[in-house]
């Protein structure tokens, strides 16, 4: 990836670690083992408020009443955007990408799409996957060597 990117404004929406999947068909690669955590979280004044469940880490007074969320943690290359991001989700899409990266474990799987379709909203949401029956070849300049690659990584150092 060159350092200087010129913005595609009829396509521009502000950068984010965390990959929003949209409705229909999301395409994306998994590049790391996965991850599953605990959250706590409350919404408050000023947006929602969020902790990791970690030993040796005090849960925040006002958090210490929430009911703690199961949650599951990727690092994916999303080729809408052409990014890595942080996939976090819940049971209902986590368990089945994980069943599906267990079917190619260890490194087969990091090299197939994985094509993720979501439909309906809020409490209706729902996801199927599958891997993808032809992949697509990463951009050049993108590799697990890349600096936004182990930036993205580093969310989840300590889990």
């Amino acid at each position: 990836m060159s350092k200087f990117n010129k913005i595609d404004l009829a396509k521009y929406e502000k950068p984010s670690k965390f990959l929003k999947l949209s409705q229909g068909e999301n395409r994306v690669r998994i590049l790391h083992e996965p991850y599953m955590y605990q959250v706590v979280g409350k919404r408050t004044a000023r947006g929602f408020v969020r902790h990791i469940l970690e030993d040796g880490v005090e849960v925040p007074e006002f958090l210490k009443d929430a009911e703690p969320k199961l949650t599951y943690g990727f690092v994916v290359f999303s080729f809408v955007d052409e990014h890595f991001h942080v996939l976090e989700t819940g049971p209902m899409l986590g368990h089945p990408l994980t069943e599906l990266i267990k079917a190619k474990f260890p490194d087969e799987y990091k090299a197939f799409d994985i094509l993720i379709h979501r439909t309906g909203e809020k409490l209706k949401t729902e996801y199927t996957c599958e891997y993808a029956k032809d992949s697509l070849k990463l951009p050049p300049g993108v590799s697990k060597e890349s600096a936004e690659f182990r930036y993205t990584l580093s969310y989840f150092e300590g889990l």
